[in-house]
């Protein structure tokens, strides 16, 4: 993904988990639409859609903290999720400064877990 597709994601990321006051799976459906993902393939993705329209003020503080890997985990669903949280790490760290250019699209993974301040 070029700098502009990897900002349009992470505003979009951003009004899903700091901007509205409530969780949207339709926000998620639209992310996966745009990374080419088959998120509703995930396990997380059935209790995320449970979600729909839940106010962020009546979930625990440990859900909340929980939301941002299940989203990445529906996110990436076509994708071998070991190796990417490997990856994630790697770039969290400062182990990797650059992501390789790679024929595949992958959320910027690395900036969600910084979401929900």
């Amino acid at each position: 993904m070029d700098k502009h597709q990897i900002e349009i994601i992470e505003i979009a990321l951003n009004k899903l988990l700091n901007k509205q006051g409530f969780f949207s799976i339709c926000e998620v459906d639209r992310l996966a639409k745009t990374l080419g993902t088959n998120c509703e393939a995930h396990p997380d993705y059935k209790f995320l859609s449970a979600l729909h329209c839940t106010s962020y003020a009546d979930m625990s503080n440990d859900l909340k903290t929980k939301l941002p890997k299940m989203i990445m985990n529906v996110l990436s669903s076509r994708f071998d999720t070991s190796l990417i949280a490997k990856a994630l790490a790697a770039v969290a760290s400062g182990e990797v400064k650059d992501l390789p250019i790679i024929e595949d699209t992958a959320p910027p993974a690395n900036r969600i877990v910084k979401l929900f301040r």
